[in-house]
């Protein structure tokens, strides 16, 4: 797992207009872990891996333990993830709206959700 450039930009801007934040991934790793690599602390509201959670995407109950850990109702989550099969279609099956980021124009024929390129173009959807 990498951060990709401004990802850290995007979401100090997101949290200055009070978004709760969470990192959802099927890295082996713990979420404190993942939050210390990549430093996180004071940012991202939450951080669930499958490592904690015990589930790996694309199954439903990854999304339904998130939903139920964080408390924020289906209908007020965006989803942003990077594929369709793992984070897009789970998400989509459970009500909660996504956007794609699709960096390397790989689904350009896919259309069931928002398409962005940059992280940076979500600021404008949200």
């Amino acid at each position: 797992m990498v951060l990709y450039p401004n990802v850290v930009e995007v979401l100090l801007k997101l949290k200055k207009d009070k978004f709760l934040l969470g990192l959802a991934t099927n890295i082996d790793q713990t979420s404190k872990e993942i939050s210390k690599k990549f430093n996180l602390e004071g940012i991202m509201d939450f951080v669930f891996t499958s490592k904690d959670l015990k589930f790996r995407k694309p199954d439903i109950n990854f999304f339904k333990k998130i939903i139920s850990i964080s408390k924020v109702p289906f209908n007020d989550v965006v989803f942003v993830g990077d594929q369709i099969e793992n984070d897009i279609q789970p998400a989509i099956s459970l009500g909660i709206s996504t956007i794609l980021i699709d960096r390397y124009s790989q689904y350009d024929k896919k259309n069931i959700c928002p398409v962005i390129r940059d992280i940076q173009d979500i600021i404008k959807l949200v």
